[in-house]
């Protein structure tokens, strides 16, 4: 709800800061279910962008899992970085070779997330 977010915001400027760690952890929940909409509200709210969720991945890492360009392209688009790690050892380029390779997702669309972060500075 963008409009109680962000009247809530208004009275309590602070109230991002003061989340919980399993709050905070919306974020890349929210990017690994697809809510581009949800994300990109959080963002602009000022939640952090490389806060980590399952397997200690943050949202980026997420969205390229999934394929995700318009993900991907947003949370590059505020500050996320292709080298975020993830708790495989990996990055967000691992992340999305492993799944397009292993368990791809059907509307994923892989080649567009690798450039994307190829074009963030990711080796190809």
């Amino acid at each position: 709800d963008e409009a109680a977010a962000r009247a809530h915001l208004a009275t309590h400027p602070q109230a991002i800061a003061q989340l919980t760690p399993h709050e905070l952890r919306l974020l890349p929940d929210q990017a690994q279910r697809g809510r581009v909409g949800a994300v990109k509200l959080m963002l602009e709210l000022g939640w952090p962008v490389a806060v980590k969720g399952d397997w200690d991945a943050s949202a980026l890492n997420q969205a390229a899992f999934r394929g995700d360009a318009a993900m991907v392209r947003l949370l590059l688009a505020h500050g996320s970085r292709w080298d975020e790690p993830n708790g495989f050892g990996g990055d967000a380029m691992g992340s999305c070779r492993f799944a397009q390779h292993n368990q791809p997702q059907p509307a994923g669309d892989y080649d567009t997330v690798a450039a994307l972060l190829m074009a963030a500075g990711a080796p190809a």
